[in-house]
Formats: structure tokens, C-alpha cells, sequence
């Protein structure tokens, strides 16, 4: 089954809580904008909301989650693995890499 990164954008509010400035250390001001960063097998689509249901749902995203952002998650950039391990690695990276950008990202 193929695994997916996805990107969750988050309400401005959410730098407020403690976990989100602690994963971002290196943000000193108000970040671009706040992030979660996931991967599933599912459709992101459809664990979007399941986290704003509740199910299985980080705090961040279930509190603060707006809306997937597409554009940060395209599969020619960020293609789908097959492996939990790979997944793992490429949220990173990616959760990393939108750092670099100036984003506050949470990623489990």
C-alpha cells in the first residue's frame, strides 16, 4: 500500500501552544505560517478529517487544522513510498525542508 506525506495548515493561534514553539526552536518571531506535517496510507483527504473527528488525531491538527495545503504536498515532489520507514523519512525531510522556509511545522 502506498503511503502518502500530506500537509496540514494551522490556525495562527496554534504558535500559542508550547509544543509547536518547542518542535520550531530556531523561529524567534511569528513563523510564516504554521503546519502539520503527516504521512498515511490513506487518502490525506481523508485523514484530514479524521483529525478534525477526533480519530486518531494529533492535538494540533484536530484544534487548529484549516485545510490541506496541495501545493506543499505534490506527489511529483513528494511521490508516495511503500514503506513505513520510507514515509517516516520523507515527512522529516519534508517537515525539514519547509523549516528552511520559515514555516512552524509539528510532525508527529
Amino acid at each position: 500500500m502506498a503511503r502518502r506525506i500530506y500537509v496540514i495548515e494551522l490556525d495562527p493561534k496554534a504558535w500559542s501552544e508550547p509544543r509547536l514553539r518547542k518542535a520550531n526552536p530556531k523561529i524567534t518571531g511569528t513563523p510564516v505560517r504554521c503546519v502539520y506535517v503527516g504521512e498515511t496510507g490513506r487518502s490525506p483527504e481523508l485523514r484530514f478529517a479524521q483529525h478534525k473527528a477526533g480519530i486518531r488525531a494529533n492535538f494540533l491538527a484536530e484544534r487548529y487544522g484549516i485545510r490541506l495545503l496541495e501545493h506543499l504536498m505534490q506527489e511529483r515532489h513528494w511521490p508516495a513510498v511503500h514503506t513505513t520507514c520510507q514515509a517516516k523519512e520523507a515527512e522529516e525531510r519534508r517537515a525539514e525542508s519547509l523549516r528552511k522556509r520559515g514555516y512552524a511545522v509539528y510532525a508527529k
